[in-house]
C-alpha cells in the first residue's frame, strides 16, 4: 500500500524476524540472504535491519547480492 512505502517498516521486520530467529534457534550463528542486484530498496532495507554486503554472484542467470547477520552483529544475541 503507496502509504507504507519509504516509512522504514521493511528493515523493521526483517530485523525482528531475524532476532526472533535467532532466539528460537541458539545453535543458528549467522543468516544469509541474497537479494536481486537491481533491488535497491531491499538492499536498503537488510543493510538498515544490520545485514552487511559479503558478496556478489550470479544465480539462476541473475545478478545477485549476498548479506550476511551473524548473531553477534547486533550484540543483543551473544
Amino acid at each position: 500500500s503507496p502509504e507504507f512505502i519509504g516509512k522504514g517498516f521493511s528493515s523493521k521486520i526483517i530485523q525482528d524476524a531475524t532476532n526472533l530467529f535467532f532466539k528460537g534457534s541458539p545453535k543458528v550463528t549467522e543468516v544469509i540472504a541474497e537479494v536481486i542486484e537491481g533491488n535497491a530498496v531491499s538492499k536498503r532495507a537488510f543493510q538498515r535491519a544490520g545485514y552487511r554486503l559479503v558478496d556478489r554472484a550470479v544465480k539462476l542467470n541473475k545478478r545477485i547480492c549476498v548479506f550476511r547477520k551473524t548473531r553477534n552483529d547486533n550484540g543483543r544475541h551473544g
